[in-house]
């Protein structure tokens, strides 16, 4: 089983030349043709979009079935929209216009949209945190923006959010265990940065914020000192009701994991306006202690995230030494909850698809998104971000050997 990521190998085109321009003259070439493997095992109606050149993808969709998808190629950020929930996407349009991004399939870049038009991205680059705006639909994106105006002490692994007005919220590692959040009010011209916990932090595990009811809740891996010294990383929620000025810590595992090394796998966190939920992986029945066998668990909250509920696993009870990882969670507007992982099993490595009617206590049998034994090389799906669209469609994001992927369905 693994304990860290592995990185796809992908093809390399030119680098894109960004330009001075909101509006870029130059087109970049990435590839966004239907894959012939769109048909794959318990997934009716699922279409597949491959950009085959990109090495890192994150997806977004709002409630008119406008989709977009981030795409990392080299030091470029690009994004394209499909206006036909999926099924085809425009040439991708270049939003790092200014400043250069880092560019590793698990350094997602972080992508959020609104109905109105607004499409926020974010990245990494030379210890610092951008972040740039399109308000015409991911045509066109103003200037890179630096939510941090020195450089930081190594930063990674940016998650975003917004609130109802589309203000974002960022969060981040940086240094060793410490995590910072950015939010603001004026559109991004300003970024009033936090370090809200200081080498307390899984140092390779994602955090992920949300914005709900006024509140600002950021999910992450803790690290703490249990029995015996034994490192303990569980799941936590930092809650805050002054705009992210001060923070609660309200604990979301309702078991100790004790391992003694960062597991790189983060917590998802999602809300539908007034509920909040919480998926993530540990090893809590993992008798080896090894990450030789893991689960997915799910939590909610019904009261803004001041607690959550017991924890429930996602996964069904599997054979020994399946290895269940990175899941991501999506709210749908008729209040069903969808989730994907990824599987390392014996002989293959699978992203599993699941949903639930009941706010999570119960949770369908998996269904294949895509899988390593498909009869082509693209090898383990990884790095998956899931998202609820319009009239019930559900999209999901990966990278794997042949690139990245969109992968969009109607959920049942």
């Amino acid at each position: 089983s693994p304990t860290a990521a592995s990185e796809p190998t992908v093809g390399v085109l030119p680098p894109a030349t960004p330009t001075e321009a909101a509006s870029p003259t130059v087109v970049p070439t990435l590839d966004a043709e239907p894959s012939p493997s769109a048909t794959v095992e318990a997934a009716p109606e699922l279409t597949v979009v491959d950009f085959p050149e990109a090495r890192s993808v994150s997806v977004a969709a709002v409630a008119d079935g406008t989709v977009y998808v981030a795409l990392g190629q080299r030091e470029n950020l690009f994004v394209a929209r499909s206006s036909d929930g999926g099924a085809s996407f425009d040439a991708p349009v270049q939003a790092n216009l200014d400043a250069p991004a880092f560019v590793m399939a698990i350094e997602r870049p972080a992508i959020v949209a609104d109905e109105s038009g607004r499409v926020s991205v974010g990245w990494l680059q030379a210890g610092l945190v951008w972040y740039a705006l399109s308000e015409d639909g991911g045509r066109t994106f103003g200037p890179s923006r630096q939510v941090t105006s020195t450089p930081r002490e190594f930063p990674t692994l940016l998650g975003m959010g917004v609130d109802e007005e589309h203000n974002p919220v960022l969060a981040w590692l940086e240094g060793h265990g410490s995590l910072s959040v950015a939010r603001f009010h004026d559109g991004g011209n300003s970024f009033p940065v936090s370090r809200v916990m200081e080498h307390r932090v899984c140092d390779c595990c994602q955090p992920q914020p949300v914005v709900v009811g006024g509140q600002v809740l950021v999910a992450y891996r803790n690290l703490e000192e249990g029995e015996g010294g034994r490192d303990i990383r569980d799941i936590y929620v930092l809650r805050s009701g002054d705009d992210g000025e001060t923070f609660e810590e309200v604990r979301v595992s309702d078991e100790a994991w004790y391992f003694p090394a960062c597991p790189i796998s983060g917590p998802s966190l999602v809300t539908d306006g007034e509920q909040v939920y919480a998926s993530w992986m540990d090893g809590r029945n993992d008798d080896e202690g090894d990450l030789s066998e893991t689960d997915i668990w799910f939590a909610a909250s019904a009261d803004g995230g001041q607690t959550f509920s017991r924890n429930v696993r996602v996964n069904p009870e599997s054979e020994p030494g399946y290895y269940h990882n990175l899941p991501s969670l999506a709210v749908a507007d008729d209040g069903r909850l969808h989730i994907v992982w990824e599987t390392d099993e014996d002989v293959r490595h699978v992203l599993y698809y699941a949903s639930s009617s009941d706010g999570g206590q119960m949770w369908a049998a998996p269904q294949v998104i895509t899988s390593s034994d498909d009869g082509t090389e693209r090898g383990r799906p990884q790095y998956a971000t899931l998202v609820a669209g319009g009239e019930g469609r559900l999209h999901v994001s990966w990278v794997d050997n042949l690139g990245a992927h969109v992968a969009s369905w109607t959920g049942e």
